[in-house]
């Protein structure tokens, strides 16, 4: 087993005339450090969390680049807690700026910096660029990659991450995304995290709900606005064609050290296992179990070979 706990966090300022960067920051702050004290491995927030009250005519005078101030205290956070951060920004680089989730390591330093790939209409009349690429950043706890609120729409986007086989996706946005992030988990085969200003879900690789908290929906202010919750990333997802004997064979063996989740209506199961000195690795190898992206890859490329000319 690979615990990791994970802190997503909902912000949602009202707009207003008077919102100010460091206003908003300050409530970042202020949250990360109240989820903090559940240890978290993982925290993550919304979408340009710190920006997000402002007109559209300020973000190219506010945008800001990874050495600017909402990315240099949220780093001190996270060497403070001693985690990773997802801090959306508005990105500056160069004459450009991006919609932009940069990841802080442990030690407060700078892992990467994924550009939504797909930006609003009105985000693009306001001077946004679209990123090139997604990308998969390898941290302490895990593979991990970023989603930006409108991204969902574009089935090439989730392909592109997909194919890059994160472990976690951080969905930062501005709204829920309601089933789509259901989707997404089950399309890529790994845990999906929504931060967003109106809620924080969670959701496992075969695409169920696990935990759903915060935001505008409570009906007390007073309760947290941050979701917790503990996953275990040595797992692994595998389609039952081929695999129901060694399905069977792997549950007897290692009762009590492995646990099974059936999609039987997706006809795909989670395999996760329960042993820190039992990697699922070592469990595809013995069981010859192939993972369910895998499988349909092969059967798209034995496809395309067999198109008729």
């Amino acid at each position: 087993m690979k615990s990791v706990r994970i802190a997503s966090i909902s912000i949602h300022p009202e707009p207003n005339p008077g919102a100010s960067v460091k206003r908003l920051l300050s409530q970042a702050e202020r949250l990360v450090r109240e989820a903090g004290c559940a240890k978290p491995d993982i925290i993550s927030l919304p979408e340009f969390f710190a920006h997000q009250a402002l007109a559209p005519q300020k973000w190219k005078r506010e945008a800001e680049d990874v050495q600017g101030e909402v990315v240099t205290r949220m780093a001190g956070l996270a060497r403070e807690l001693g985690c990773v951060i997802l801090c959306p920004i508005l990105e500056r680089d160069g004459d450009a700026i991006y919609n932009s989730v940069v990841f802080l390591s442990p030690k407060g330093k700078v892992l990467g910096s994924y550009h939504k790939m797909m930006p609003t209409i009105m985000e693009l009349d306001h001077g946004v660029r679209p990123g090139a690429e997604t990308i998969v950043v390898d941290t302490p706890v895990g593979r991990l990659a970023a989603l930006l609120c409108f991204d969902i729409n574009f089935s090439e986007v989730q392909i592109a991450l997909r194919n890059a086989r994160p472990q976690v996706i951080f969905f930062c946005s501005m709204f829920r995304g309601g089933l789509r992030l259901r989707h997404l988990a089950l399309e890529c085969g790994c845990y999906v995290v929504g931060s967003n200003s109106l809620s924080n879900q969670l959701i496992n690789p075969l695409g169920r709900l696990l935990n759903k908290a915060g935001g505008r929906q409570e009906s007390f202010s007073s309760l947290p606005q941050f979701l917790e919750e503990t996953i275990n990333l040595n797992f692994g997802v595998y389609h039952l064609d081929y695999n129901q004997q060694a399905l069977l064979a792997l549950r007897t063996k290692y009762a009590g050290h492995v646990r099974l989740e059936v999609a039987q209506a997706e006809a795909v199961f989670l395999l996760e296992s329960l042993d820190p000195k039992l990697s699922i690795g070592r469990l595809e190898k013995e069981f010859e179990l192939e993972r369910s992206l895998d499988y349909f890859d092969r059967a798209r490329a034995g496809a395309a070979a067999n198109v008729r000319k």
